[in-house]
């Protein structure tokens, strides 16, 4: 039971201290922001890409989260969403173009 015990304790110390260099947050002015996965790599690595932090408003929620993404990450995020519109368009119009030629 004390070798279980004293396991745990060093597993637990160990992983916090793996996590020390890691990025938790991000201060922009006086306010601090959580950077998503990809930015926080991006931080940590000290990669050449540019990090983006917003205040952006949750869906089903008033409360504003503070986000940080890369550039990258925007610009993908926004293709995909635009991409899903197009598709969604696209199905719409083959559905009315089906019901009027079963009609007629």
């Amino acid at each position: 039971m004390k070798k279980t015990f004293l396991l745990i304790v060093v597993f637990s110390l160990a992983a916090c201290a793996s996590s020390k260099d890691r990025v938790v947050a991000v201060k922009v002015g006086d306010e601090y922001y959580k950077p998503e996965p990809e930015a926080a790599m991006a931080i940590d690595t000290g990669a050449d890409k540019k990090v983006v932090c917003k205040r952006r408003i949750v869906t089903g929620s008033h409360r504003k989260q503070k986000t940080c993404k890369t550039q990258e990450q925007m610009d993908r995020e926004r293709r995909d969403a635009q991409e899903n519109i197009t598709k969604n368009q696209l199905l719409e119009q083959r559905r009315t173009i089906d019901s009027r030629s079963d009609g007629g």
